[in-house]
């Protein structure tokens, strides 16, 4: 009987084991479907519509989900679980992260960039970051970095050090105060940078020497106050530089001097009192210049000089009081071009013999724009009378206007966006970049302006007038030399602008230059007739 018991003690221990590793097997396929599950989740990481998640996400490309846009909509931890749906997207390329009003996402997600190792642009926008630390970006193998409306008032040293392959990077609307030496290091490929609506008020000298291969630096809205040749150390192959809407006050000898390559430099609408002889020097290859919406009373006669290939010049909305030829010299020729452009308007020019060269670029651009532009030119005549702006009869609110009008000019407001910057982007999320660096363009259609409004004029009562409407023999000429009028000497000398020649000697109508041409024509013919009854 004890065999037997033992028996089936043996028979039942064997059918447990046998059912133990059953079910143990039953345990592990269940695992691995649940692990399964879990897998394919991740890979339709656009597809989830959990409302109760802190990340919305939409995919570009659906099919491999090279793009994805995601809108961080809760509070978002480093550690938060989330993150993990990014794991299996092995065929991303494109990321951007945008915070909600309801989000919060204050920190740089380099845990995420680590495992994405296809991701070639990588875009944060309205995010509570403050500061971007030592090394937060080095080594990242991405073409594009765009972090922006984000609060971010300080860059770090070596803050993108070793991007090798970075091409754009795009720091715009944040606090940033200042740009040291060793921010920006080691960016071999750097083409485009964007430092525009920051706060921007010291650039350290050389502090983007680092820069060698930088064609494009974009500034504008800050509070820069002072440029010297050092801001720009190293940007020898710069093109394209806008410091428009900022506080520069003067633009010394040579500023721009290291920047030999500039085609475009943007300096509206800054504080500029005076520009210094060969400001401009070296700049052989600029293009164009703007410096409208300054507060230039003058101009030297040479500081163009060092720029002989100008063809676009944009003085609009300063204070200007005269322009004698002698000062577009230089670049006059270039005016004739059809692409050519040369923006005047808006100024405090006095109406004397000093603007009659503007007859002769009139009738002689081919530029239609440029022609329709001067003949809406007006300048400032003084009244003949002894009437003072603050005499028997004052107008005292003239003078106050137009420093009024001045200072609406020159205080712009730096960022009027705000909110309204979710406008701005488009269907992928990419910023709007002709929005953003938009050029105020002069209206020809828009309605002429006023002659005959009164005018302070330094204290004397002065009225407006439409200049090419005026005749050259009436307008007054300040200085007491004989200097002959541009309607008096032939077109036909074009050359001789680069003998040294005035505007008002080589300027003129096409009749008067046929006149000479026929006069010098005949002389040949008087000579035989004359001459020979002489010696009879």
């Amino acid at each position: 009987m004890r065999r037997i018991a033992t028996r089936v003690s043996t028979l039942q221990l064997m059918l447990l084991a046998i059912v133990m590793m059953c079910c143990c097997d039953l345990v592990n396929s269940i695992n691995s479907m649940k692990s399964r599950g879990r897998k394919k989740a991740k890979t339709n990481l656009c597809h989830i519509k959990d409302q109760t998640a802190p990340m919305n996400c939409n995919c570009f490309n659906q099919h491999n989900g090279t793009g994805i846009d995601c809108w961080v909509v809760k509070p978002l931890a480093p550690e938060d679980p989330f993150w993990e749906h990014f794991a299996s997207q092995t065929h991303l390329e494109k990321l951007l992260l945008k915070q909600h009003e309801n989000g919060i996402l204050d920190y740089v997600p380099t845990h995420l960039l680590h495992k994405l190792k296809n991701l070639r642009v990588f875009e944060l926008y309205y995010m509570q970051i403050t500061q971007i630390a030592e090394h937060t970006f080095t080594n990242f193998s991405l073409y594009e970095l765009r972090v922006t409306d984000s609060k971010i008032s300080t860059l770090r040293n070596y803050s993108f050090e070793n991007m090798k392959d970075l091409v754009t990077l795009d720091l715009g609307r944040n606090n940033i105060s200042t740009i040291d030496r060793n921010t920006f290091v080691n960016l071999p490929s750097l083409r485009t940078l964007y430092l525009d609506r920051n706060q921007i008020g010291v650039v350290h000298d050389k502090a983007l020497k680092h820069l060698t291969m930088l064609q494009k630096l974009v500034l504008n809205h800050n509070k820069i106050r002072t440029i010297t040749r050092d801001t720009f150390h190293g940007l020898h192959n710069m093109q394209h530089l806008d410091l428009r809407y900022n506080d520069v006050q003067m633009i010394g000898v040579s500023n721009f001097a290291e920047m030999s390559e500039l085609k475009v430099l943007q300096l509206d609408n800054n504080r500029i009192e005076a520009i210094e002889m060969h400001a401009f020097q070296g700049m052989r290859k600029l293009r164009r210049l703007y410096i409208s919406g300054n507060r230039l009373t003058e101009l030297k006669t040479d500081f163009l000089v060092g720029a002989p290939h100008v063809q676009f010049l944009d003085l609009r909305h300063n204070v200007l009081k005269t322009m004698p030829f002698e000062i577009v010299k230089p670049i006059v020729l270039n005016l004739y071009n059809d692409n050519s452009s040369f923006y005047l308007n808006d100024n405090k020019l006095y109406c004397d013999c000093s603007l009659t060269w503007i007859w002769g670029l009139r009738n002689e651009t081919r530029n239609i724009q440029m022609r329709s532009l001067l003949e809406r030119l007006i300048c400032y005549y003084e009244s003949n009378d002894t009437e003072k702006v603050y005499g028997e009869y004052p107008d005292r609110n003239l003078a106050q206007e137009r420093n009024q009008q001045q200072e609406i000019m020159q205080n712009l407001e730096e960022n009027t966006a705000d909110n309204s910057r979710y406008s701005e982007l488009d269907e992928e999320g990419n910023r709007e970049e002709d929005e953003r660096e938009n050029i105020d363009e002069p209206e020809i259609d828009a309605p002429l302006p006023k002659v005959g409004v009164k005018a302070d004029c330094d204290g004397k009562v002065c009225y407006t007038k439409r200049l090419l409407s005026m005749k050259t023999e009436d307008l007054p000429c300040v200085k007491h030399t004989h200097e002959l009028m541009a309607s008096e000497q032939p077109s036909s000398h074009l050359e001789k602008a680069r003998a040294g020649l005035s505007g008002s000697n080589w300027f003129s109508s096409s009749a008067e230059a046929t006149s000479s041409v026929l006069v010098v024509s005949l002389l040949p013919f008087l000579f035989v007739i004359v001459v020979p009854p002489l010696f009879t």
